[in-house]
């Protein structure tokens, strides 16, 4: 690892909701957003990645803190290579500054660009077996997960591309937060923003490997696209990620071209 690098990245655990550093983001969830399932603070900037992450910032990057306010973000993660038929799981994570009575709306829809951009209701994924946590802190509020098994990724797969949105209102402000959703050869992805206006491409499922080796990590330059394409390749590199193989010269990650 080099000087300077975050923690590695865990292989699949093989539980959705295991957290192995107890920052309140499970390993499921640190996989897919890019942080350390081994430490707290991924950039050690002393901001916890749970705050960079639901506050949508750069939790790889060190940076200032975000400001104190309510704030919300969606993740989906995939079963990994230990149960590949398990469901997808969507994972909402909430920051209050006071209860969860601030909470006084809430929706979620699945879009649908290759339909017009159509939007059904998200249940029509949904399965049964939602889990709630929480957790009270002492300076960055009061934080909330709340777990929604969906279909697999066989069954989510016919609906690519696609994003599941959602909207809440916290203390009389509205939050818009959204996951988008593409297919990469046999992989679901998401496109993660990555600084500079530019974004990662992500396997939502975690690669289980017993050694780390160099990878690139795929930036993709937006081009006013849902979601995003890869108009120039761009690879940064990240030797603590699992290394995963695929069909592209200029890069290894999950490139999207035209």
């Amino acid at each position: 690892m080099l000087p300077g690098k975050p923690a590695a990245l865990q292989a699949d655990h093989g539980d959705s909701l295991f957290d192995a550093d107890g920052d309140f983001l499970p390993d499921a969830v640190e996989w897919a957003v890019l942080t350390s399932a081994t430490s707290a603070d991924t950039d050690g900037d002393e901001c916890p990645d749970f705050v960079e992450v639901v506050q949508r910032g750069s939790p790889r990057h060190a940076g200032p803190a975000a400001p104190q306010d309510h704030e919300m973000c969606v993740v989906l993660t995939g079963p990994g290579t230990s149960n590949p038929g398990a469901p997808t799981v969507l994972h909402l994570f909430f920051r209050f500054f006071g209860g969860t009575n601030l909470l006084t709306s809430f929706s979620s829809s699945v879009e649908l660009p290759s339909y017009g951009g159509l939007q059904v209701p998200l249940y029509v994924l949904g399965m049964s077996g939602v889990t709630m946590k929480d957790r009270i802190t002492q300076n960055e509020g009061y934080w909330l997960h709340i777990s929604v098994p969906l279909v697999s990724e066989a069954a989510l797969q016919p609906f690519l591309p696609c994003s599941i949105r959602t909207q809440s209102t916290i203390g009389g402000r509205q939050i818009d937060a959204s996951v988008n959703l593409v297919q990469a050869g046999s992989t679901i992805c998401t496109t993660l923003p990555f600084g500079d206006g530019r974004y990662a491409l992500q396997g939502i499922s975690r690669i289980a490997t017993s050694q780390l080796v160099s990878n690139k990590l795929c930036l993709l330059e937006p081009d006013n696209s849902n979601p995003p394409i890869c108009i120039a390749a761009d690879c940064e590199q990240w030797p603590e990620l699992d290394c995963i193989t695929v069909d592209c010269q200029a890069c290894v990650g999950y490139p999207i071209v035209r």
